[in-house]
Order: C-alpha cells, then structure tokens, then sequence
C-alpha cells in the first residue's frame, strides 16, 4: 500500500503539508491494483483540519485513512497538535460514515462546497505568496533607486493577465477589477516596505 502524507513545500498552506490530490490519484491510475490510504493527520498537522482533509481523500476515494489517537493528545511524544482522543476518533468516523451515506446529490454538493473551500484556501495562499514577493520586490527597487510605481511594467502585466484570463474564460470585467486590487495591494506592500 501507498500513504498519503500530503508534501512539505516553502509554500505558505493552513495545513502542515500541501496535499497536491493530484499525484495519489496519478499513482492509482498508473498502479491500478496499489490501495492507496491518505494520512489526514499528518497532512493536516492539525486536528481542526481532520474532518475537512478526511472527507476530501474519502470523496477522492482512497483506500483508507490513517487518524493519528491518544488518549492524552497533550502529552503525546510526537505532533500533539493532530492527535485526537479516541472518543474523539469515533466521533469523526460516525460523521464521515453519515456523510457517505447521504444521498448522492446532497453528498455531490457537499463535495463541491469543500472543493471550493480548499480552492479559496490556496487562492489566499498564493496570494500571500505573491505579496511577499511583492515586498521583495520592493525592497530591491529602493537599493537601486528605482521607483514604485512602474508604467511600463504594470501595463505590461495587465495585458498578460487580460489575456490569460480570457483563455480561461474569466470575465474581463472581473479580471480587471482583480488586477486593480491585486495591484494596489502590491503598491501599498511596497511603500510600507520603503519606508
């Protein structure tokens, strides 16, 4: 069998590891017969996120799960901050039998309310990512002089970003409003970083 543990990153993530679904469901096609578990636990690095990561691996269907118990948490030799009781344990497991058990369009729509949770999750994510790069931008333009605000340049990106956006089928619109705020959020991270 294979375990899902989820993959450490220097990427900012709520979770200890990023779960990157995308390479255990490309083991299983390419290993067909291979069970693969998921490790919600260690993925999670926290016991807030089990139930979130747990109905994830379930909806993509693996194998199993590895939950990590004990009966004092805050005395555990290793990563007290994701293990659970055991009462607790069971708790989780009645919920997620529950969950499976739902009718398949209240359960569809579950699925894809978590989906889009997780998605707003990395959204932030690579946001804060791209702001501190921002920063780091900032701090070079001040050794060197340069100014903030860069015409040449944001036209530049604001060109490529409509462009991308609109093979992806966003609203121009939309993609517009995004560039100006993602953009003024840049500046804004630049001058506190300059000053």
């Amino acid at each position: 069998a294979a375990i899902h543990r989820g993959f450490h990153t220097h990427e900012k993530c709520i979770y200890r590891n990023i779960p990157l679904w995308d390479i255990p469901l490309a083991l299983r096609k390419e290993l067909p017969g291979l069970p693969v578990l998921c490790d919600p636990s260690h993925i999670a690095g926290n016991k807030r996120y089990l139930m979130e990561v747990s109905k994830k691996a379930l909806a993509l269907q693996m194998d199993g799960l590895m939950i990590e118990t004990h009966f004092q948490p805050e005395k555990a030799l290793t990563d007290p901050f994701q293990q659970i009781t055991p009462e607790t344990f069971g708790e989780i497991i009645t919920q997620l039998q529950q969950w499976l058990t739902a009718d398949d369009a209240a359960r569809a729509l579950q699925i894809l309310r978590e989906d889009i949770d997780h998605h707003d999750h990395r959204i932030l994510e690579l946001l804060a990512r791209r702001l501190s790069l921002s920063e780091q931008v900032g701090k070079l333009k001040k050794e060197q002089g340069e100014g903030i605000v860069q015409p040449g340049r944001q036209k530049d990106l604001f060109d490529d970003r409509r462009k991308r956006g609109k093979e992806l089928g966003l609203r121009g619109e939309f993609v517009e409003k995004l560039l100006q705020l993602l953009h003024g959020e840049s500046v804004a991270v630049q001058r506190r970083r300059s000053s």
